[in-house]
């Protein structure tokens, strides 16, 4: 059994729960533990998403840093990305796009890649991501990355 699939039993589950091949991700995964954590994220979640626009946001970055810090699990990122696609196919309470973007400078090319996650009521009638969601994790994800410069400084300084 892979290290993905021994990470997603730390949660107790039923007995019996045996893995099933994930063949987008090449590994193995209990299909039980992936319930129990989905479960466990979305009663975490369950209401959230029409209260605060911008705690239903993420970035895969961020959702694993979350789930992490809810589930008190060391997840690997293929353990994100199998959850995040079991969010979103099958549970419907979750949605994703993935956004590639050109920018020029110059005479150089840049192509950078932001998914945007976002938790949604499983009866909401708004199973989209908006413009407004962009922006809004677009802001969130630059004042993490400021606060982070800042911590980084602090501790410079306080050397």
């Amino acid at each position: 059994m892979e290290e993905s699939s021994r990470r997603l039993h730390r949660i107790a589950s039923p007995k019996g729960c045996e893995p099933v091949a994930c063949a987008a991700y090449r590994t193995n995964v209990s299909k039980c533990q992936l319930k129990t954590t989905a479960d466990k994220l979305a009663e975490i979640h369950k209401g959230r998403a029409s209260l605060n626009l911008s705690e239903s946001l993420y970035t895969p970055e961020s959702f694993k840093k979350r789930a992490k810090n809810l589930l008190n699990l060391p997840l690997t990122d293929t353990d994100v990305q199998v959850l995040i696609r079991y969010l979103d196919r099958d549970r419907h309470i979750l949605v994703t796009e993935a956004q590639v973007r050109i920018s020029s400078c110059g005479f150089r090319i840049a192509l950078s890649r932001m998914q945007v996650l976002k938790f949604v009521d499983a009866d909401s009638t708004q199973q989209e991501i908006t413009s407004i969601d962009r922006g809004v994790l677009e802001m969130k994800s630059a004042i993490e990355k400021l606060d982070a410069q800042v911590e980084d400084l602090a501790s410079k300084i306080a050397s």
